[in-house]
């Protein structure tokens, strides 16, 4: 059922009326089972949205079945449905360019328009952006393109053996990134990545220099294996771990029955990922491109714009906030080292089998930049997660303590490498809580509103810390 701040979104945006379908459960799990009734569909669960008011609307749906949902060992790929509305005329253009071309689509994947609500459907692997996933999804493309790409390695398949090898889908955002593991006689063997052009240039640089990093203070690493640009693919070593986002969300509802043991073994392991944060930090940029300031103004205002148009309510306050964050944004010291870019807790693998073994993965964000981001970047999710419910009050604030802590120390035994200013630690925690609040209404969590005012509070509070610290020097 429709929220009443869904209904006012609604109704802001006349010009997509298939914005109702998208955002309305029911009426969205309704119509793909009409659509697609082969499959038996009984649940829809969201994905991805990318919401572009009075332009588009891109949905990503994860479509469950009776059958997936009783088979606890069923390895039957979930059926991935993509739906995008448009305005009249762009609706009407996109369909006549798919009449003139005449063909039924990718892989039989067809495009289905619904001209009532001007919507289009399309299932995976169909994909306008990420046409490669068209022969990933075929089992004879899939062994061509591997055996193209990937060296003969320990780690990876023996090439008799890309015949069986699977892809199994680990996250999928339409038009934009596919991840998936390939797996050999039931045990994963790499890391595939497939990306659209404007996302594969930066992940690229990425890779190439995180080829010659070295594993310190406990830090591990997925490098590269393989690089297509021509596909825009790269594959990486597979690391084993438990990420560490749901194990904080578990140790945090211990401690509310007084489980003090679990949460102290997530403060320590945190403790470490702070050295390993540290050790990645210490690395040679290689061909890391720089963060522009400018790029990260440009972000959290059109972040904070975004929320704004989603809550009028909260508009004034939003883009004041970041406005004044995007001026200090612009303003600040300079600082050279290799930053990842992305860091949250689901960037985290935790082998429990080594002690202070700890993964950190996903670059395609990587920069050279102020390491205050990084920080800036983990608090900000957490406090997210808190606001949210995942994670009990008051426990983002010692989580983000015990990170430094340990990023601290670590610092002091950096082989003589000189101590990092992590001063603007609470500016970028405040700039990417902006940058997170329209994740409510994006996830649609329930209360996405109130989790936005959570948000800007949290954030308000974290800019005038700054402030604070900045009128003291």
């Amino acid at each position: 059922m429709l929220s009443r701040h869904d209904l006012g979104v609604i109704a802001r945006d006349p010009a997509l009326p298939g914005l109702v379908i998208l955002l309305d459960h029911g009426q969205a799990l309704g119509l793909v089972q009409q659509l697609y009734p082969e499959h038996g569909i009984s649940d829809l669960s969201v994905s991805y949205l990318k919401y572009k008011p009075r332009t588009n609307c891109l949905a990503g749906f994860t479509a469950h079945t009776a059958h997936t949902a009783q088979s606890v060992q069923n390895t039957e790929e979930p059926l991935q449905i993509s739906a995008k509305a448009y305005p009249e005329k762009e609706y009407a253009k996109q369909r006549a360019r798919y009449t003139k071309a005449g063909r039924a689509g990718q892989n039989g994947a067809e495009l289905l328009f619904i001209d009532a609500w001007q919507l289009v459907f399309w299932s995976f692997p169909r994909d306008r952006k990420i046409g490669v996933l068209n022969d990933l999804a075929d089992a004879a493309g899939r062994r061509q393109i591997l055996l193209d790409l990937l060296p003969e390695a320990p780690e990876l398949p023996e090439r008799t053996e890309l015949a069986q090898a699977r892809l199994e889908t680990l996250c999928y955002k339409s038009e934009r990134r596919y991840v998936g593991r390939l797996v050999v006689e039931g045990e994963a063997r790499a890391l595939i990545k497939v990306y659209e052009e404007g996302d594969f240039n930066n992940a690229c640089k990425a890779a190439q220099s995180i080829s010659s990093f070295t594993a310190e203070d406990g830090l591990r690493l997925a490098r590269p294996v393989a690089l297509s640009q021509e596909k825009r693919i790269i594959v990486s070593q597979w690391l084993s771990g438990r990420p560490l986002r749901p194990q904080l969300f578990s140790a945090y509802a211990a401690l509310q029955q007084n489980a003090n043991h679990e949460k102290n073994h997530i403060l320590n392991q945190v403790q470490a990922i702070g050295a390993a944060l540290a050790a990645f930090h210490r690395q040679r940029p290689g061909s890391l491109a720089a963060l522009a300031p400018e790029n990260e103004a440009l972000s959290v205002l059109a972040a904070a714009n975004a929320a704004a148009l989603l809550c009028p309510a909260l508009a004034t306050r939003l883009r004041r906030l970041a406005t004044r964050i995007a001026a200090e944004l612009l303003s600040g010291p300079v600082q050279s080292c290799p930053i990842h870019g992305d860091f949250s807790a689901d960037q985290v693998l935790v082998d429990a089998g080594k002690e202070n073994s700890i993964a950190i993965v996903d670059y395609d964000q990587a920069r050279i930049a102020d390491p205050a981001v990084d920080f800036g970047s983990f608090m900000a999710q957490l406090l997210y997660d808190e606001a949210a419910g995942s994670l009990a009050v008051g426990s983002a604030e010692r989580i983000g303590t015990t990170l430094l802590q340990g990023y601290l120390a670590a610092c002091g035994n950096g082989q003589g490498a000189p101590r990092k200013d992590l001063s603007r630690r609470s500016l970028y925690t405040a700039a990417k809580l902006l940058q997170l609040a329209p994740q409510g209404f994006r996830s649609r969590h329930a209360l996405w509103p109130e989790l936005m005012a959570r948000l800007l509070h949290s954030a308000t509070l974290h800019w005038k810390n700054h402030a604070r610290s900045q009128a003291r020097k």
